[in-house]
């Protein structure tokens, strides 16, 4: 346990500190014993967690050629990473993560620990979406804050599951979930020359791409062709704008937690989650009754409604 523990503080740790690495099949493992990863704390789950973050994106950058673009460029606190070239290709792709702790790059970081990359990560996402010359945009809705001050070191040993409140303020551009999509969509997405776009949202991704569409239905109607949820959360109501309704009703589908077979086609009340929403769009199965699985489960019938609507 103890050889897991970094030996010294430092403000950026690395995988390595911790003696961890992810295999050639994307998953993580002890460099010593090649055992799964083991729980020590929280304060050490969430240094690691830092460290995957880290990691996943320089293969973002590195490995798949993308730029990284600050929001809030006074603190360069939330990131974002957009494909080189995107805003001149004709298809462009935006993805849009649930909400916690992950960050751009994740669906979920609990794969990203106990699973592999393919699961937990957006990588075999963008690598699809090259494939079929799209332009990516990938959104990072739930860094809203900065922590103020010097950064608290991290105690390992201490089994507490919470730290010391710190004061923060609130990051421009991104104080919320949904502040965060309009600004991404209107600084960069807004600009681009797509004559074509697709949205592909994870839990509550959802809930904020249904607000950057009602909120931009005037430039996204007829340019907006497949809306791609997996597990979302939100709901469609009769207030609503005709436009929005038509365009879920006819380019969007929400693959979810299901113990049925991968597509099969149901109903919100069939949901094993959240029951009560209205999807407003087709509902299918993800083959996994899992939330945190379903993104990876049903990449293979996302992809192909994407080309059937674009």
């Amino acid at each position: 346990m103890k050889k897991t523990i970094p030996k010294e503080q430092k403000e950026f740790y690395t995988l390595a500190d911790f003696n961890y690495e992810y295999n050639d099949k994307g998953e993580l493992r002890n460099k010593t014993t090649g055992e799964k990863f083991y729980y020590i704390t929280e304060n050490h789950y969430s240094a690691m967690g830092e460290c995957i973050i880290r990691d996943i994106q320089e293969k973002m950058k590195n490995e798949l050629n993308m730029e990284e673009f600050f929001v809030d460029t006074e603190t360069k606190v939330n990131n974002i990473f957009i494909s080189k070239g995107a805003l001149e290709k004709k298809k462009l792709m935006l993805l849009i993560q649930g909400s916690g702790a992950v960050r751009p790059g994740q669906w979920a970081r609990a794969l990203c620990f106990n699973d592999t990359l393919r699961t937990g990560s957006q990588l075999e996402y963008i690598e699809r979406a090259y494939k079929k010359d799209y332009g990516v945009i990938v959104f990072n809705p739930n860094e809203n804050e900065r922590i103020l001050g010097k950064k608290e070191p991290y105690d390992f040993y201490n089994t507490s599951k919470f730290r010391k409140s710190r004061k923060t303020e609130k990051l421009k551009g991104s104080e919320s979930k949904v502040k965060h999509t309009l600004s991404v969509y209107d600084r960069w997405a807004a600009k681009a020359k797509a004559e074509h776009i697709v949205i592909v949202a994870h839990s509550a991704g959802g809930y904020c791409t249904q607000e950057l569409v009602s909120q931009r239905i005037d430039e996204l109607h007829g340019k907006l062709k497949a809306l791609a949820f997996t597990d979302a959360f939100y709901s469609i109501s009769e207030r609503d704008d005709p436009r929005m309704k038509e365009v879920y009703r006819k380019h969007g589908c929400n693959w979810v937690a299901s113990d049925k077979p991968l597509n099969e086609p149901m109903v919100d009340k069939e949901r094993k989650t959240r029951t009560a929403l209205d999807s407003g769009c087709e509902v299918r199965s993800a083959g996994h009754k899992q939330h945190e699985m379903t993104s990876a489960c049903c990449i293979d019938p996302l992809f192909e409604f994407i080309e059937k609507h674009v």
